[in-house]
Order: C-alpha cells, then structure tokens, then sequence
C-alpha cells in the first residue's frame, strides 16, 4: 500500500515507531471502522506486537478515551514483557546500537529489504523453507504444531515490510528487549479505572474486558509479570486467561489445531462484549 504524498524510497515513508502506531494509526483505524459500519463498539483481536501497541495506545498516557471504542481486548501472544529469548543472540549484538548506528547498517527505510527481494523472486518453496529456518533461529520457534503442507503457504502470504526504525524501537538501544516491556513499570497504573478525569476534567472511560491467550513454550514474551502487574497495580477485568499447552508465539493462528484450541473461545469473548454492550 502505498502513501497519497511519499515514496517508498523517502525515509519519511518509513519515520514511525509503536509509539506512533499507538497514539495515530490505531485510533484513526478504529474510527474508521466505526464510521464505515455504523456500530458504536468493536472487538480487539490483537496479536504480539498488534496488540502490544494497543495496551500502549489504551493507557493512561496516550489515548485512553479509544477503551470507550471497544467491547473486548483479545490479546494473543500479549506483547508487553520481554521473554528469555531478548537477552541472548542477536539480540544481545544490537541492543546497544543507538539509532545513527543502526542506521548506518540496516538503513532508514524497510528493515533488510532483501527479504522483499526474496519474496518476490524466489519460488514459493524454497522461500518458505529459507523463511522458517531464519525465524526459528532468530525467535526459537519449530513447527510442532503445524501441518507441513501449509509452512509454505504461511511464509509465503505473511512477510511484509517493515520500518527500520520501528525494529529498532523494539531491538535497539533503549527498546523493548532493552527495558523488557512497552510500558513504564515505574508507573503507579497503568490504565483508567474509570475514576479518573483528563486535563478537560472529562471522565477517562474504564480499561475494556481483557482476554489473554498464552502459549506455554513462548519464548518471546512473558505473561507471568503482566498478570501479577494486572493483580496489585491496575482494576482491568480479567474475562480469560487460557493456557495453550506446548503452544509457541504464532500458534494461535499457524497450528494445525488452532481453530479448536482458541477460535471457538475468541468467539465466546466477542459474543460476551457484545452482550454487555446491549
């Protein structure tokens, strides 16, 4: 897709981070949705970095009238506390790299655009099998719980490019893998417990129902800190917390079980979002 006013090849195509996802790309896109389909509420499906810059974009210090917009936050892989996985190789090799020395050596524009390369030229098979080999070293993922015969169909329709800038938002000096999470843990709270006004002395609407859907063999993010903040600091209703047993960091979308482990319950969150908005 492209920009009504930039070039791909203007590095202002690609000056963004979460931040800015979270505090103008997901507001405008739920608004939208709004506008277009006429309903007042919708439900969040959000996965790993989707829906880490939602929490961001939910909290008190961004945008936290956009919970009056939706009826349930359905969070898979939820990224918002760094896993083991951030504390070794490569991630150990950039973090310290500030954003001129990151962009001396991964550019201002897509991150590795090679890959786009490679998606384009190379034949679908062997593009998948070049695909899981990178990522699993890179994020320690197997293919345990896929079907074989699909690998090359998910490699192939899933990569998009990315900013360079918003990689090193998450891997860079002073990122996620950095810090260990997308939030400020020095803050009292986090999120609105529907007792609080802004500067306009409006009343900031309550964080909505949260759905958490883990998979135990994720090494990428950690749920434990999350749900303890969530107990002593914040008042966001908990709807579910489900536990996928063996599951990785895309294996609520790739598994070959996928639809029987979580589709079925995502469904049961929407529904109940719905009916309490009734």
């Amino acid at each position: 897709m492209g920009h009504q006013h930039l070039k791909k090849n203007d590095p202002k195509f690609w000056n963004y981070t979460m931040q800015d996802l979270a505090t103008q790309d997901l507001p405008c896109l739920i608004n939208h949705i709004k506008s277009d389909s006429g309903f007042n509420h919708l439900s969040f499906i959000g996965h790993s970095q989707g829906n880490g810059l939602a929490f961001m974009s939910l909290s008190l210090d961004h945008c936290p009238h956009l919970s009056n917009s939706i009826s349930s936050f359905i969070a898979l892989a939820p990224a918002v506390y760094a896993g083991p996985l951030t504390t070794g190789f490569p991630f150990t090799a950039i973090k310290n790299l500030d954003w001129n020395s990151w962009k001396f050596i991964f550019g201002d524009l897509d991150f590795i655009p090679l890959m786009t390369l490679a998606f384009n030229y190379t034949p679908k098979r062997a593009f998948a099998l070049l695909g899981y080999q990178m990522f699993a070293f890179l994020f320690s993922w197997t293919d345990k719980n896929w079907l074989n015969r699909r690998k090359a169909k998910m490699f192939r329709f899933t990569p998009s490019p990315v900013s360079s800038k918003s990689v090193h938002w998450w891997a860079g000096k002073d990122g996620f893998s950095t810090k260990g999470c997308t939030l400020d843990t020095r803050k009292d709270r986090w999120f609105s417990t529907g007792d609080q006004v802004d500067e306009k002395n409006q009343s900031i609407p309550k964080f909505p129902p949260l759905s958490l859907y883990v998979g135990t063999d994720d090494k990428l993010v950690l749920v434990e800190p999350l749900l303890e903040r969530l107990k002593t600091h914040e008042s966001v209703r908990l709807r579910r917390v489900d536990y996928f047993e063996g599951g990785e960091h895309c294996d609520f979308f790739w598994g070959a079980d996928a639809v029987e482990i979580c589709f079925y319950k995502i469904l049961q969150d929407i529904q109940l979002g719905l009916e309490e908005m009734k």
